[in-house]
C-alpha cells in the first residue's frame, strides 16, 4: 500500500502508480498532452456506468466547468498492472463560484506505461449538494421521498 503522495515528480515509465498520478495531473490541469502521454490508443473507461473512449475523456477534461482544480491521492494500492486510488478533488464551479470537494475511487489497468482501461466512481450526490442543486440533510430525505412518490404515481398512471 502506498500512502498519500503528490501528483508531480514521478517518472511514469515502468511505474503503474506514477502513470495514474500523471493521469490525475491531466484532470487537474486539463492538459490534453498528458492524456496523449498516458492513455493507450484503444483506452476506454467506465464512469458512472457509462463507457467513455479516449477522445471523449480528453474533451471532457478540457471542457470542464470547474477551475482551480487540484487532486490528491489519499490512498493507493498497486497489484501487478492494476492501480486503485482513493482521491480527493478540490475545485471551483465556474458558473456559481462555489468551491467543491469531491471524493472518489479510480481503478486503472496499466500496460507498458499506458492506461488501457479504467473504472471510477465519485461522490456526485455530495458534489450536487455542495453546488445547491440537491438539498442535504433532512431536507434531502424529504426531497427524495417526494420524487420517489411522484415517480411511483406516474408509473401507476402509465400502467393503467
Amino acid at each position: 500500500m502506498t500512502h498519500p503522495d503528490a501528483l508531480h515528480g514521478s517518472d511514469p515509465h515502468g511505474d503503474p502508480l506514477a502513470v495514474v498520478r500523471r493521469y490525475l495531473e491531466g484532470w487537474a490541469t486539463g492538459d490534453a498532452a498528458i492524456f496523449e502521454e498516458v492513455l493507450a490508443p484503444d483506452f476506454y473507461d467506465v464512469m458512472y456506468g457509462q463507457r467513455r473512449d479516449r477522445a471523449t475523456l480528453i474533451a471532457q477534461a478540457q471542457g470542464n466547468d470547474f477551475a482551480d482544480r487540484s487532486i490528491s491521492i489519499d490512498e493507493a494500492v498497486v497489484q501487478g498492472d492494476t492501480v486503485v486510488v482513493r482521491t480527493t478533488h478540490h475545485h471551483r464551479h465556474v458558473a456559481t463560484g462555489r468551491s467543491v470537494t469531491l471524493t472518489g475511487m479510480i481503478w486503472a489497468r496499466v500496460v507498458d506505461g499506458k492506461i488501457t482501461t479504467g473504472w471510477g466512481e465519485h461522490d456526485r450526490l455530495g458534489q450536487l449538494q455542495q453546488l445547491g442543486v440537491v438539498p442535504s440533510g433532512a431536507e434531502a430525505q424529504r426531497w427524495i421521498r417526494e420524487r420517489l412518490l411522484a415517480a411511483s404515481e406516474a408509473s401507476d398512471t402509465t400502467s393503467t
